[in-house]
Parts: C-alpha cells; sequence; structure tokens
C-alpha cells in the first residue's frame, strides 16, 4: 500500500472554533476495500477525540 497524498488544513473561524480538512488519497491495489474501511473508521475515531 502506498499513501499518493495527504494534506491537511486547519482553518481558524474565531477565537475558539476552526475548520479541519485532513485529505488522504491511498493507492491500494487489491486491497483498496479493506484500506478504504480501516481508514474511516480511524478517521471516524480520531476526530471523535478532537
Amino acid at each position: 500500500m502506498r499513501v499518493r497524498d495527504n494534506k491537511t488544513e486547519i482553518e481558524p473561524m474565531t477565537r475558539s472554533t476552526c475548520i479541519f480538512r485532513d485529505e488522504l488519497v491511498i493507492q491500494a491495489g487489491i486491497l483498496m476495500g479493506f484500506t478504504v474501511t480501516l481508514t474511516n473508521d480511524f478517521y471516524r475515531y480520531r476526530h471523535k477525540k478532537l
């Protein structure tokens, strides 16, 4: 599996809020379905903690 691109942006809105964007482009070949499911679960868990 190779990561092709990973981009993270944090844009301030007010003194206490922001917009957080995280984009990940992956090339996983035959394991793509498994990788997408695993990555989605990971990001859901990670963003709950923010």
